[in-house]
């Protein structure tokens, strides 16, 4: 079953300079890990990361940590985004992963927490993994479906991410949803179709 068939249409204004800091300065100071959790829509196995920590060096290209607690252990991942283009303003019920940038989004590995994820996942998508071997970093192709990633900090965004997309036919290529919500501290995994679990799971390190 696909999901979200149509890119959402509109463009939010451009923030001004002044907002690049804007995340940090309402976000200061020690904060407890929240949990993390879970939007409730039948069939879907979504994830809401919070955000722990943002540090942008221009518009739109942040690395942004996530961190939350899942029964009692740490769980998250970084997200690195680079300069992706912002939402072309109309409706496509097949966006191509050839109008995407490459490498626009980058997950990078924290270790324990990031395996943490991976065990999360599996139970979520109820595929049980024989064993976990976490790479460094993965990285895809990224396409704005909703917002100006340059606003990143300050506004919702949606990216649907492609995996492998030079090779859309073969058994690791995947799509999902990463959408940064930096002014509500999360950062949200949500699933294209659910045909791609398995791939997922083993682009995360996941043996089947």
């Amino acid at each position: 079953m696909a999901r979200y068939g149509m890119a959402a249409t509109g463009c939010l204004a451009v923030a001004s300079i002044v907002a690049v800091f804007a995340w940090r300065a309402t976000h200061s100071g020690p904060q407890e890990l929240q949990p993390i959790s879970f939007p409730e829509e039948a069939g879907w196995a979504d994830i809401k990361l919070p955000v722990t920590d943002v540090d942008c060096t221009s518009k739109g290209v942040c690395r942004i940590t996530t961190l939350g607690l899942y029964q009692g252990q740490k769980a998250g991942i970084t997200i690195e985004t680079t300069d992706i283009a912002p939402s072309s303003g109309f409706s496509n019920p097949q966006p191509s992963p050839r109008k995407a940038t490459p490498g626009g989004i980058v997950l990078e590995s924290q270790g324990e927490p990031t395996l943490n994820l991976l065990r999360m996942m599996s139970t979520l998508y109820q595929h049980p993994l024989a064993n976990f071997d976490v790479p460094q970093e993965l990285k895809f192709s990224a396409l704005t479906i909703e917002g100006n990633p340059e606003d990143v900090q300050t506004a919702p965004l949606k990216f649907r991410v492609f995996y492998r997309d030079d090779q859309p036919e073969g058994p690791d290529y995947f799509e999902m949803y990463i959408n940064p919500d930096l002014p509500h501290g999360f950062v949200e995994f949500a699933e294209k179709d659910q045909q791609y679990r398995v791939p997922i799971l083993r682009a995360f390190g996941g043996k089947i």
